[in-house]
């Protein structure tokens, strides 16, 4: 597919306390390690819908995808440094801040149970919550009225963990430990995987009353469209049975077998040549259409030209 979990994982993601402020120089580390409690997935056979369109194709077909869990059974997540702006805190999360100037101390601070973080001279500040662009801005007001000529930065130090239910068609469904800058993506790494009878498209995040739809397509294929989805604690990630499918195979540089998008009930010769990657080379071709009658009989297929 052009690129292994890690690179995906990677551009995806650029215990409680009192809240008090500690001084401190320890180096923390860089990321962290999660894994899942169980070995990687097993080694899945040809899925009957792969066995049925490699027939009609005349060449091995295998749905688009799955293969990026294989032997994957755990998560590395960023650990210490930059954070995005939109990421949101919560009580659990380690907070790094430094000042310098007149006032010169460095802090290591837990967001407590009331989702507010202490630091001398200040009143405890709101942190749950909010992202933490919008942390940043309201910390540096607050050194800048206790404070003269100081400037104040932060980072995140240690990462608060969450708990999430996968459920569906996944290899190893239950409750799984992450943190708050985990995916939804790295919740089916530590579930071992999608099983070739859920779907890639039509995933659902369970959040409060409300539900976020998950295409994973996205992620896959790059197309810098995937949503910027963070988990968060109590999340429940369902992964319902596999939709309605299209292969392409020949000259194309991914030949296999495509999910549709949820509530889509055909797609087009294109959509489908870029799903499978393009052309390999570019010239005029004769394509063939194979489609299955609705009802039983023998299937159709018709040439057509682009």
């Amino acid at each position: 597919m052009g690129q292994d979990i890690s690179s995906i994982l990677q551009q995806i993601q650029q215990g409680n306390g009192s809240g008090a402020g500690i001084p401190t120089n320890q180096q923390q580390p860089q990321s962290q390690t999660i894994q899942a409690p169980v070995g990687p997935p097993p080694v899945s056979a040809p899925s009957r819908i792969e066995l049925i369109l490699s027939d009609r194709a005349g060449l091995p077909l295998r749905q688009f995808g799955y293969d990026v869990f294989a032997g994957l059974n755990q998560i590395s997540v960023p650990q210490v440094g930059s954070i995005q702006g939109y990421y949101v805190l919560g009580p659990g999360d380690e907070l790094q801040i430094t000042l310098r100037g007149q006032e010169n101390a460095s802090y290591d601070v837990l967001v407590d149970n009331d989702g507010n973080i202490s630091l001398p001279k200040l009143p405890p500040i709101r942190a749950a919550g909010r992202t933490f662009s919008d942390f940043q801005s309201s910390l540096q007001s607050a050194v800048k009225q206790a404070y003269i000529s100081t400037n104040v930065y932060v980072s995140v130090g240690q990462l608060r963990r969450v708990s999430v239910t996968v459920a569906g068609e996944v290899n190893s469904p239950g409750v799984k430990q992450a943190t708050g800058l985990s995916t939804p993506l790295d919740a089916l790494v530590l579930a071992l995987g999608v099983k070739k009878s859920g779907s890639l498209r039509n995933i659902r995040i369970v959040r409060g009353g409300r539900i976020i739809p998950y295409d994973l397509y996205h992620v896959l294929l790059n197309d810098g469209s995937a949503p910027q989805v963070l988990l968060q604690d109590g999340d429940r990630i369902v992964v319902p049975t596999l939709g309605k499918v299209a292969a392409v195979s020949g000259w194309v540089r991914r030949p296999g077998i495509y999910e549709l998008r949820p509530g889509q009930d055909a797609i087009s010769l294109q959509e489908l040549l870029r799903l499978g990657g393009g052309l390999q080379v570019r010239g005029n071709f004769r394509y063939a259409l194979q489609t299955s009658a609705p009802n039983p009989g023998p299937r159709r297929r018709t040439a057509v030209r682009l």
